[in-house]
């Protein structure tokens, strides 16, 4: 039998298993918080490779921040 699928949220459903991983692997040691740790500064600079080194990247917690940014 197949499982429920649900599409109205990213929050009906668990986290993909590689993500898990990535979130284990990334759990050692010490980190300060809102945007002043080397996975942001990653992430971003990844960000900025793509769509050009002026954009502005902003991470939110979820759609209703999101929805928040002008």
């Amino acid at each position: 039998m197949l499982p429920n699928r649900f599409f109205t949220s990213d929050n009906a459903a668990g986290v993909h298993p590689i993500v898990l991983e990535a979130i284990h692997r990334a759990n050692v040691g010490h980190a300060l918080a809102y945007g002043n740790d080397r996975w942001t500064e990653a992430a971003t600079a990844r960000i900025q490779h793509a769509l050009g080194a002026d954009a502005r990247v902003l991470f939110m917690f979820g759609g209703t921040g999101a929805n928040a940014i002008p």
